[in-house]
């Protein structure tokens, strides 16, 4: 697959800059061995070429003469790419006993990734001056999962299921902040004995091992009320031992940066389901999650001003809701609200000589929502669809190393978004079998980030947008065509913003095109 970019970057002269290109190969067999037993084996490998990030400059480098249009453009001094190979392996078993299922699902990870980033803009804020600073990346990782679980059969009085899981990950990594050019303004502050130039760099190996044990039992109390109750016992490892090396840190000797530590613990689900009528349905769920800590590397805890492990954060939901059909079932119409305590919340350090992703515990956030969904179809050549999500997430208490007071809206979380999509099915035409669809997206303003940087730059608040696309869609045999418009109206979005000078990550701009697949 080639995805053809949609960045002219006016400083490298390249058109298209961040062009994607896909290639791939996917196998798959099945074994029965008999009425109760069978092996699935699935491999596949892909292989991506990124010309770079959908980065968007509205302002460019102006200093030096390169300013931008503000349309599709960005300024970069040196060119930056990704390159990834990922291979997945897995081997599912299923043994069936009679009384219930015996399922072995294995599976292997592994990717490799060579990147390089422009740094120059956050370079440019930390000493006023544009150079070709740049980070280069290279990270293996390897994953392997095993997976084992016992499922009662369909058949059984109490529907009930119970499992272990290991997981065993390994990534080594190199990463460095490029500086040519630093000593002449900086008085020689990157004496590298090999003579290079640079801020910040680090190689090492991260290792993440976990155990588990899980259950779930579905409880019919009556013919109208059942209880579903879930319990899953973690414990998880994780361990570092990175060298580090920089000039942020004025130049010091390598600092070895080796940590190791455990944490364990349950989380589960308890939900009640109770059919009112035969077309009303009311739940309540209380549901907990989390999100294992980590480390963020003596250097750079020293650099950012941090500790050098930052904690898991946990989640906590609350959910009442009702599903419902009317109309002789033609319409569905679901509702739902829901409160999340989210502690111990994980945020991101952006401060003055930071140069990467250090991590901080927050007390907390909470989170109140409300979604509505619908459905509608007359039964014949037509469906309607859509929802509507409100969302309140907002910090708990201040976070002084952050300058985030307290009530401060969570980052990239919009109060409003909502959906519409309908489908017309014309009939036959030119015997083939015919569907239009217009699909409608609205997302709401939410702000780029829970932290003024370095306490000098504003948070921006990101502006709502409405993406429209369109599918005429055409089907006889194995063969379906699609003439599809993406994004009609030729919105343009921020995804993400806004970096240490201003640029943003954008969506795609109007895209129509063909589209044609096979099916055996």
């Amino acid at each position: 697959m080639d995805d053809s970019g949609f960045i002219d970057d006016i400083s490298l002269g390249i058109g298209n800059k961040n062009r994607n290109r896909n290639a791939g190969l996917r196998l798959g067999a099945t074994w029965q061995g008999s009425d109760a037993f069978s092996v699935k084996g699935k491999l596949q490998y892909q292989e991506t070429k990124a010309g770079g990030f959908p980065w968007e400059d509205p302002v460019g480098k102006p200093t030096i003469g390169l300013g931008t249009s503000n349309d599709y453009q960005s300024a970069l001094l040196v060119d930056d790419f990704r390159d990834e190979e990922t291979l997945l392996a897995s081997v599912n078993l299923d043994y069936e006993l009679g009384i219930g299922t015996i399922t072995s699902a294995t599976s292997w990870f592994e990717t490799d990734t060579d990147l390089r980033i422009d740094w120059a803009n956050e370079g440019f804020f930390q000493f006023q001056v544009y150079l070709p600073f740049n980070i280069p990346l290279t990270q293996t990782q390897r994953t392997f999962a095993q997976e084992i679980r016992f499922a009662a059969a369909e058949t059984a009085k109490l529907n009930w299921l119970i499992g272990a899981f290991y997981l065993d990950d390994t990534r080594d990594e190199r990463s460095r902040i490029n500086a040519p050019g630093l000593n002449d303004i900086c008085g020689g502050c990157s004496n590298e004995p090999d003579g290079d130039e640079f801020l910040f760099g680090s190689h090492g190996t991260a290792t993440r091992t976990e155990s588990g044990l899980f259950g779930d039992v579905m409880l019919p109390l009556s013919e109208a009320i059942e209880v579903t109750l879930g319990l899953r016992w973690y414990d998880i490892e994780i361990g570092s031992d990175f060298l580090e090396f920089g000039g942020l840190a004025g130049d010091p000797p390598p600092v070895r940066s080796a940590n190791r530590f455990e944490f364990d613990g349950v989380t589960g689900k308890a939900s009640i389901g109770y059919q009112a009528t035969d077309a009303v349905m009311l739940y309540g769920l209380v549901s907990s999650g989390f999100r294992e800590g980590g480390t963020n590397g003596a250097l750079l805890a020293q650099v950012c001003g941090v500790a050098g492990i930052y904690e898991p954060d946990e989640l906590r939901n609350f959910e009442i809701g009702a599903k419902s059909r009317w109309l002789d079932r033609r319409l569905t119409l679901n509702a739902a609200l829901y409160h999340i305590d989210w502690s111990d919340a994980q945020l991101k350090v952006v401060t003055a000589g930071c140069p990467g992703n250090a991590i901080v515990n927050s007390e907390g956030i909470t989170s109140n929502g409300a979604e509505i969904e619908f459905s509608y179809g007359n039964g014949a050549n037509w469906e309607l669809s859509g929802g509507v999500g409100l969302t309140d997430s907002t910090l708990d208490n201040d976070v002084p190393l952050l300058n985030a007071p307290a009530g401060r809206r969570v980052p990239y979380t919009p109060d409003v978004t909502a959906s519409l999509s309908t489908t017309v099915y014309p009939g036959t035409l030119w015997n083939l079998d015919t569907s239009v669809r217009i699909d409608v997206q609205y997302v709401g303003d939410s702000y780029s980030e829970i932290t003024e940087f370095a306490g000098v730059l504003p948070i921006v608040k990101q502006p709502s947008y409405t993406l429209v696309n369109l599918r005429a869609g055409f089907a006889r045999g194995p063969w379906e065509w699609s003439v599809f418009g993406d994004n009609l109206f030729d919105e343009k979005a921020t995804i993400a913003c806004c970096g240490v000078v201003g640029e943003i990550i954008i969506n795609r701009p109007r895209t129509v095109g063909i589209r044609a697949i096979y099916r055996n």
